[in-house]
């Protein structure tokens, strides 16, 4: 979970990235999934 947080908050705080992340759940669990994309 930690790994994730800082991930996501790397993505963040990088101004070349938009990006968003969803959280999702099913019969497995919980999961999710970042989609980042490069500006310029």
């Amino acid at each position: 979970v930690q790994g994730v947080r800082r991930f996501i908050e790397m993505i963040g705080d990088n101004p070349r990235l938009t990006a968003t992340a969803l959280q999702t759940v099913g019969i497995k669990g919980w999961d999710g999934f970042t989609l980042a994309l490069v500006n310029g």
